[in-house]
């Protein structure tokens, strides 16, 4: 599973990701507990997980793809898979198209295949004609992995007893997204999402998904989707399908972000100004979670520059600092440079005198390994530093490194939209639009490989699903 973001610099390998193999893995799915209690027959091959990062190396992937598929039998009922829907491999594309046409090739045309998929997929052609079921995520931010897990073993069990053999069929919407500009909570997000439900419950379909795109990789299939799974009528459930895109597509002119996007240095202007404290600031071009590196010390030296006090930045990435911060003592002063240690020029970096204030573990997005991270101090600043990529979007990492929230007027996080933990805490968010792999402002970046005619590159576009 990978969410790959086509303009980073980083290059994504088989050794960056967490990989959990055979019974060791159903620890990870939720979906185990629902196996065992329906006494199913379970193979479990591999769990790969990695934070949002750049293309995959298609050596890289060629292994998880012979890992994967030399793990499944060939005389298996069924195949329950996990994947994003935005992973893309150097020289191939799609990676999970690639990788289901694999499995499709080695157990033939009568074992199902049902697959749980990120909101932020970008679906393809391929990927439907692999697979019997796909369903996706219907939050934004996604707080619903493991409904949509259990969702797509429910429907794979269900048909497995029925005998049904179902095929996805998928509209591509000619529109991509302003990164963080889609959320479900309320506004024309929560419409789609509301009408979703309801043609869900047709007897007449399996399941259906509205998939937004992953904006940040520059490929043909970059772009918002419907895709749904007849059950009995076909050419009814592709009507319902049309429905909901041409939904989405009257209400595509409505979607706002849910916070002020400005400029970074309006930005911290109005963050000191505001009584709704702490005001959260993201750093929305450098945002790690949707596959940005994390090592821009652009809004660090922005707030040193600007002597602005009481805040915290969380954090940035730079492995190099915390080699020197592990052999210096809590409370010692180290002169470091921080930022760009993988961006190079692409990003800033800083020279500071800080002051250690604590050293140790990091808890990461997914429950992943994240090292170590340094609290520091400098010029009236708290700032993180972490071993490896990371996102601090839960309140327990910040209690990890030794960090109050509410003891700072601003704290600066690599994000976009604020995922839930941090909207309960924030009296207020702004959206900086620094640039970056993850830049708000698409315009700005260099797309060649889009399809010709897509929104917003095409405003006056006039389209029909």
């Amino acid at each position: 599973m990978h969410e790959t973001n086509g303009f980073s610099p980083l290059k994504t390998s088989y050794e960056d990701f967490e990989v959990v193999k055979e019974d060791a893995m159903l620890e990870r799915v939720s979906v185990s507990s629902y196996f065992k209690s329906i006494e199913a027959d379970v193979v479990p091959v591999i769990y790969a997980n990695n934070l949002p990062s750049g293309k995959i190396d298609k050596e890289s992937f060629y292994r998880f793809r012979k890992e994967l598929v030399g793990g499944i039998p060939t005389d298996v009922d069924g195949i329950w898979l996990h994947l994003h829907g935005a992973m893309e491999v150097e020289d191939i594309g799609s990676g999970e198209a690639a990788l289901t046409a694999a499995i499709r090739e080695k157990v033939g045309g009568k074992v199902l295949i049902s697959v749980a998929l990120d909101f932020h997929a970008n679906n393809t052609t391929e990927l439907c004609e692999n697979v019997n079921i796909i369903t996706g995520y219907r939050t934004v931010p996604h707080i619903d992995a493991d409904e949509t897990e259990l969702r797509a073993a429910k429907l794979l069990v269900q048909c497995v007893k029925e005998k049904i053999y179902p095929k996805p069929y998928m509209i591509d919407i000619p529109f991509i997204a302003n990164g963080d500009i889609i959320t479900t909570n309320d506004g024309p997000g929560k419409t789609i999402m509301d009408r979703l439900g309801e043609i869900d419950r047709n007897e007449e379909i399996l399941t259906i998904s509205f998939f937004g795109g992953q904006p940040w990789v520059d490929a043909p299939n970059s772009h918002a989707s419907v895709v749904v799974v007849p059950k009995k009528n076909k050419k009814r459930a592709i009507e319902k399908a049309k429905e909901l895109a041409g939904l989405f597509w009257s209400l595509k002119d409505n979607f706002k972000f849910n916070s002020p996007v400005i400029d970074p240095k309006i930005a911290v202007k109005q963050a000191l100004e505001s009584e709704c404290t702490p005001v959260f600031i993201s750093d929305s071009g450098d945002n790690t979670t949707g596959g940005a590196p994390g090592d821009n010390a652009f809004m660090l030296k922005l707030l040193l520059d600007s002597k602005v006090k009481n805040v915290l930045v969380a954090g940035i990435f730079d492995s190099k600092a915390i080699e020197i911060c592990k052999s210096s003592k809590i409370g010692e002063t180290v002169q470091l440079t921080i930022g760009a240690c993988v961006s190079g020029v692409d990003a800033t970096s800083v020279d500071v005198n800080a002051t250690i204030k604590h050293l140790g573990k990091a808890g990461n997005l997914y429950g992943l390994d994240a090292g170590l991270c340094a609290t520091l101090n400098c010029g009236g600043i708290d700032f993180i530093v972490t071993e490896k990529r990371n996102a601090f979007v839960y309140k327990s990492q910040f209690e990890e490194a030794k960090i109050n929230i509410f003891d700072y007027r601003i704290i600066v996080v690599k994000l976009g939209y604020l995922f839930p933990e941090l909207q309960e805490i924030a009296g207020s968010s702004i959206i900086a639009l620094t640039l970056g792999a993850c830049c708000e402002n698409i315009n700005l970046l260099n797309y060649t490989n889009l399809i010709s005619s897509i929104y917003p590159f095409k405003k006056d576009m006039q389209w029909n699903p």
